[in-house]
């Protein structure tokens, strides 16, 4: 009877383990592929601002009047998309050019990875950042603004929300204590912020 119940004991742990871990599986896809989507989404939303008209005038020609016009249409999707926390509109120099922060307008973000990967042509994505000036954690993104001649005139930039990554993830974890570890090994979400932006196995041993 010992031998018995030993063997269904092993069985039955063996069956919960593999359960549970097929569902840790499925969750991991899930959320993996919601986040995927969002990051998507917000690529095209770069490309198609970097061809409109008035990203390409006001990095060609940051007047007064390009600014207004430049600021205006992305107030207006800033407005229609609670995930973006910045928009801006870099001259092919660095020099902010317009921005739904006024305050950044005329600083030189040369020496910002998200310009020097998009003046050179490449799509940009950063790791989740916290912000120098903000202090809020947040995804960079950035395209390249050609002139209508094929020109590199500038480069769009956009911030998303840190939290709007990891509210997908807080969605999925209400049953579960769900973490959030970037290619780095860094924590971008835990249930515990005091583990936020330290490296998995720290965090995970604390």
């Amino acid at each position: 009877m010992l031998v018995s119940g030993w063997y269904n004991l092993t069985g039955s742990i063996a069956s919960v383990e593999s359960n549970e871990s097929n569902n840790l599986e499925q969750l991991a896809s899930t959320t993996a592929g919601r986040i995927d989507q969002l990051i998507s989404d917000t690529r095209h939303l770069v490309s198609y601002f970097a061809w409109s008209e008035e990203a390409i005038s006001v990095a060609g020609s940051p007047s007064a009047r390009n600014r207004v016009r430049a600021q205006d249409k992305m107030n207006r999707i800033l407005a229609s998309n609670e995930d973006i926390e910045l928009m801006m509109i870099l001259s092919k120099n660095g020099l902010v050019a317009a921005s739904t922060k006024p305050e950044y307008i005329g600083r030189n973000l040369a020496f910002r990875d998200y310009f020097k990967q998009a003046v050179l042509g490449h799509e940009y994505i950063s790791d989740m950042e916290v912000g120098t000036a903000s202090g809020k954690a947040g995804v960079y993104f950035s395209g390249v603004v050609r002139s209508p001649v094929g020109n590199v005139a500038g480069v769009v930039v956009l911030k998303m929300k840190g939290r709007s990554i990891t509210a997908i993830a807080r969605a999925q974890g209400t049953e579960r204590n769900i973490f959030l570890v970037d290619a780095n090994g860094i924590v971008i979400h835990h249930s515990d912020p005091r583990l936020l932006l330290r490296e998995g196995l720290e965090a995970q041993a604390s």
